[in-house]
């Protein structure tokens, strides 16, 4: 199998990070999306979570896994889920430096924010390491 499908190398993980980052800062700091955080139910931020896991899959999917062999499920399972993760930490460490991310008081609106912050931040993280790895 080759290399692309089994390895998620450090250097995508950065460049994850690195698109994440540049879509994070503009949307943590925004007051509707606080307010929009503590407006929406839990089931729908939930919903919103999993469309944007689902989006994240599809993307690499078609651009990086469209031509990879069935053994390849549980690598391509493993880079939607780091590439999830790691929007969903650069996400709380963005809230958490602008004094938005309660995670004492208000754990749930934590989470909730966290959420709908990554939502953005996935998908620049994920367009910055399809863009940035072609080799």
């Amino acid at each position: 199998m080759p290399e692309v499908y089994t390895k998620l190398r450090s250097r995508d993980l950065a460049e994850i990070a690195i698109g994440g980052l540049i879509m994070a800062m503009p949307i943590a700091v925004t007051e509707e999306i606080w307010t929009l955080s503590e407006e929406l139910g839990i089931g729908r931020i939930l919903f919103v979570a999993a469309v944007s896991v689902a989006f994240i899959a599809l993307f690499i999917r078609s651009l990086i896994y469209h031509e990879a062999p069935p053994e390849a499920r549980r690598h391509f399972r493993r880079h939607v889920l780091a590439a999830y993760g790691i929007a969903l930490l650069i996400s709380a460490a963005m809230l958490f430096a602008v004094d938005r991310l309660p995670l004492i008081s208000d754990p749930l609106l934590a989470l909730k924010r966290t959420i709908l912050v990554a939502v953005p931040v996935s998908f620049g993280g994920t367009t910055a390491d399809s863009l940035l790895s072609r080799e």
